[in-house]
């Protein structure tokens, strides 16, 4: 989808803040020898040079006291210290000087130059975290339509791969406010209830005008009400007027609010499957921000984002360093990083409402050069999903917008291209991910581990998040006390470990993150291993198991085979329908992955916190549960980590 944005023109800032007079401060006179040095390595393009003289410069008045006169010098000096280092790819020192430049152009009311260094300090900021993987429930808010763990995902309704895509438990819809929801359209509502999958409606307006319609009439709004209401099973959530802080004609923000609360009414009044989204692009124009049009807390029950990695911003690369500030702003380039471009997202919303990623795509081909950039692309889809549900549990839902949109100059669609396709649907393969269908809680989350962590006597997986600017390459090298245990070169670099090869106890975990420019970053962590949960059924120990019990959300899931054999039922499983089934003197039990309810005898017995999982390719169900349902009883002994069952 077209996006067209302001093109910010700051030579004249930078011309001010690097040639300010500076008459109040007595400067010594080595100060000017040193401009007239600064000045010669500026005209020679010699960075080095200028980082050394303007240093020193800035050192001299770096403890003054501060007026207009040193401010201006200060703000002048630390930017283009900041610059110099930048240009030379040592973005840890750009960092420092972009956060010291801050300050003194914020004195001086340099609000671009404040602006940009913010901005850039952010994005160039090396970033490394250890998760674990957990199948505790993640963040919730409790919103509606919300799992509590788990990301929907999937692509848009029509898409010509989504026959091909495996494991989708969500589609995206499209409608334009006034035009007639047709039977075309609504097929794709009644596959959605055939297949349980969630949906995401983008009730689309087409400008200013358009909000202005619905505030004087809310029969359009009705008919699309009427049409969703036909299909209570489906989790709809509808994004009202997308995008609006980025459109060229923006429409009046309190116009806005008022047509999103008129369509929430609506919806909430007809429609108790309908969530409503609150939807931003991922750049706003650059004067506006992502809350100039917030209807408020009461009338948005999600908030979600479009999140386009484009490989370059402006369709070409860029040539000169002024262009490479746009590129930073908007998100181009080697600035287009899901992570970093989510996180203000985040910290702006996701303390009080679920996020969604409504749109996502990656620059497969860029028309304006003939540029094909899958490799590009395939890391930035691997960063969409896998790093944004690891870093952000807020995180909820992820579409990819499967489709070209001509004449842009960006084309995202995986149809087109082959290898984005099949990375895709491997994607969706990963545990993270709701998958199959809307109710499906057969999911894993990730555990953040900087501060430490505990495992017990089992595998589990590690991963390591890895937000190096420019870098587009990482390998990861795993060490248990001083001892390589594994390594992983594709995001997010997971590891299996097997932590019974271990002493119960406290041990270190160093890990290493070797990067595209030949630096290694090392990190390092404590963690204990615990003893496995055991299980004792009618006085005696049960050994040998493949897989141990395993603690979820409060709740004692143990491996179904072991269970229901000790208690002298026949056990099978369908792996088509993901479905245990045990069968003990004419009694039939079923239980299905990711489905908290259980069924004796082809009626509902009992429904749990907890649904059957896939853990390490081993099913575990409710202990208590599994053995009630055959007239047995679960205890619990705290001393000694025990399931009882007699």
């Amino acid at each position: 989808m077209k996006r067209i944005f302001k093109t910010v023109i700051l030579a004249s800032v930078f011309a001010i803040i690097t040639s300010l007079p500076c008459s109040a401060f007595k400067f010594p006179k080595a100060f000017f020898s040193l401009q007239e040095s600064l000045e010669a390595a500026t005209n020679a393009g010699d960075d080095r040079g200028i980082i050394e003289f303007a240093t020193k410069q800035y050192e001299m008045v770096a403890s003054a006291p501060q007026d207009s006169d040193t401010n201006a010098v200060s703000a002048a000096k630390t930017y283009m210290i900041a610059e110099a280092y930048e240009r030379l790819g040592d973005y840890e020192n750009a960092v420092i000087w972009y956060e010291r430049a801050i300050t003194p152009n914020e004195a001086m009311g340099f609000e671009d130059a404040v602006k940009i260094s913010k901005e850039k300090s952010r994005q160039f900021k090396t970033q490394i975290s250890l998760y674990k993987r957990t199948y505790n429930m993640q963040h919730s808010h409790y919103a509606k339509n919300e799992h509590a763990s788990g990301v929907l995902v999937g692509t848009v309704f029509d898409s010509p791969t989504r026959k091909e895509l495996k494991n989708e438990s969500m589609m995206m819809i499209y409608h334009n406010h006034g035009n007639d929801f047709n039977q075309f359209y609504e097929g794709f509502l009644r596959e959605a209830s055939e297949k349980k999958m969630a949906v995401e409606f983008a009730y689309n307006v087409s400008g200013a005008g358009d909000i202005g319609m619905i505030n004087m009439s809310t029969q359009a709004v009705s008919d699309i009400a009427d049409v969703l209401a036909k299909y209570p099973d489906v989790p709809v959530y509808l994004r009202f007027a997308g995008e609006v802080n980025a459109w060229q004609v923006k429409p009046n923000p309190e116009e806005f609010k008022s047509a999103f609360r008129k369509v929430a009414d609506v919806m909430r009044s007809r429609c108790p499957n309908v969530a409503m989204v609150y939807g931003v692009n991922f750049v706003s124009g650059w004067d506006t921000g992502y809350s100039d049009y917030y209807p408020g807390d009461e009338y948005v029950d999600w908030v979600g984002v479009s999140l386009y990695c484009k490989k370059y911003y402006k369709g070409s690369p860029v040539t000169t360093f002024r262009e490479s500030i746009d590129e930073v702003l908007f998100c181009g380039g080697n600035s287009a990083e899901p992570v970093i471009i989510m996180d203000k997202i985040v910290a702006e919303f996701g303390d009080r409402k679920p996020i969604m990623v409504f749109e996502s795509g990656a620059t497969g081909y860029t028309r304006s050069v003939g540029e094909y950039s899958e490799d590009w692309a395939n890391r930035r889809i691997a960063k969409i999903l896998n790093y944004l549900p690891m870093k952000y549990p807020q995180i909820k839902m992820i579409g990819y917008f499967d489709q070209y949109v001509a004449p842009e100059n960006d084309n995202y669609s995986l149809k087109d291209h082959s290898a984005m396709k099949t990375y895709y649907n491997s994607q969706l393969q990963n545990s993270h991910f709701i998958q199959n269908r809307y109710d499906n809680d057969n999911v894993s989350g990730f555990e953040n581990c900087d501060n430490g962590f505990s495992v017990s006597e089992t595998v589990n997986r590690l991963s390591v998040y890895a937000g190096i600017y420019g870098s587009e390459y990482e390998k990861v090298d795993y060490f248990i006390d001083d001892t390589w245990v594994g390594a992983s070169s594709k995001i997010p670099y997971s590891v299996d470990i097997d932590f019974s090869n271990y002493a119960l106890g406290k041990h270190t975990l160093k890990y290493n993150v070797s990067d595209s420019y030949g630096k290694i970053h090392t990190r390092v962590v404590d963690f204990t291993v615990t003893e496995n949960i055991k299980i004792k059924l009618d006085g005696n120990l049960l050994s040998g198991l493949d897989q141990p019990p395993e603690v979820i959300d409060s709740r004692t899931l143990v491996p179904v085979r072991a269970i229901f054999e000790a208690v002298g039922a026949n056990v099978e499983w369908d792996g088509a329908t993901q479905t245990v089934t045990a069968t003990r003197d004419g009694d039939v039990v079923k239980m299905q992955i990711g489905d908290k309810k259980i069924y004796k005898n082809g009626t509902l017995y009992a429904e749990s916190d907890v649904s059957p999982k896939t853990i390490n390719g081993r099913t575990l169900v409710p202990a208590r549960l599994a053995a009630e349902v055959f007239g047995k009883t679960v205890g619990w002994e705290q001393s000694t980590k025990t399931v009882v069952i007699s």
